[in-house]
């Protein structure tokens, strides 16, 4: 009985091979893309989060910068409160009553930028601070409202030299002013303190609507004194001062005469002059 070859179906070995081979590397690429796209969203997460903090970080010194800031103008208000309040329960040297200015002598023909004398009166109190100069502190009543462009300035009129524009009182509806002055001239450098309504920017009083002249007063706070000026080194050639330090560590005493050299030490039997015979 013959025998009957059927063909061969089957598919070669080779494709076989490649066809395990793509879908194995397939198998092992997937993982290794969804690793990097993992790492990829990571590293971007980071890079934002990193990117959020910064800015959280440089909002937060910010703030801390202006908390900073905003604690020292509070330190300092709260300083010069303090020292405000400390000057207000002092009694100062000495007290005054501004008495009205007698007007000058009227003219035929009346000027509108004549001052009239004013009906109210003011107590000022004169103190030393504690660098030696002085402050003021003005309580004033019975003031009327300025006219537009003028304004209530108290001067202060030292022994020397001009007046000075201690500070502007603004009246109240009732009158009343209050005004503390400070790093006036000494106690004992002050002439007279006048009240007058000026123009906006008068550099001098005018004529005042009261005034009342200062008391001599002794200074009883010492100015600072400047710092010495630095010593110079003597000249070359200079004569060294007294209880000066030689070269060898020792003091010569006050009136001493350096030596010029030391004198050469005598070896006895060999520089000695040789006897001589009778």
């Amino acid at each position: 009985m013959a025998t009957k070859i059927l063909p061969n179906s089957a598919p070669p070995f080779s494709r076989l091979t490649e066809s395990r081979g793509a879908s194995s590397s397939w198998r092992v690429a997937i993982p290794i893309v969804l690793v990097a796209v993992a790492v990829v969203a990571a590293l971007a997460y980071l890079a934002s989060q990193l990117t959020t903090s910064s800015e959280k970080l440089a909002a937060a010194q910010r703030d801390s910068e202006a908390s900073k800031q905003s604690v020292d103008g509070f330190q300092k208000q709260t300083s010069q409160l303090q020292a405000d309040n400390a000057l207000l329960r002092t009694a100062g040297r000495t007290t005054l009553m501004l008495e009205a200015a007698k007007p000058a002598t009227k003219s035929k023909k009346k000027t509108t930028d004549a001052a009239e004398p004013s009906a109210g009166w003011a107590a000022a109190t004169w103190g030393e601070a504690a660098d030696g100069k002085t402050w003021m502190r003005v309580s004033a009543y019975g003031l009327q409202a300025p006219a537009n462009g003028k304004a209530y300035h108290l001067w202060f009129t030292p022994t020397t030299g001009a007046q000075i524009d201690a500070g502007r009182l603004e009246p109240a509806a009732d009158g009343s002013a209050f005004a503390m002055m400070k790093d006036l001239p000494a106690v004992d450098q002050g002439k007279s303190v006048a009240l007058a309504l000026n123009e906006e920017g008068a550099k001098a009083s005018g004529e005042p609507l009261m005034a009342a002249q200062l008391p001599t007063l002794k200074a009883t706070v010492a100015a600072p004194k400047a710092a010495a000026p630095a010593q110079t080194a003597p000249a070359a050639g200079a004569g060294a001062p007294a209880g000066a330090t030689s070269p060898a560590g020792a003091v010569a005493p006050p009136g001493a005469a350096t030596p010029a050299a030391e004198a050469p030490a005598v070896v006895p039997g060999k520089d000695e002059p040789a006897p001589t015979k009778p």
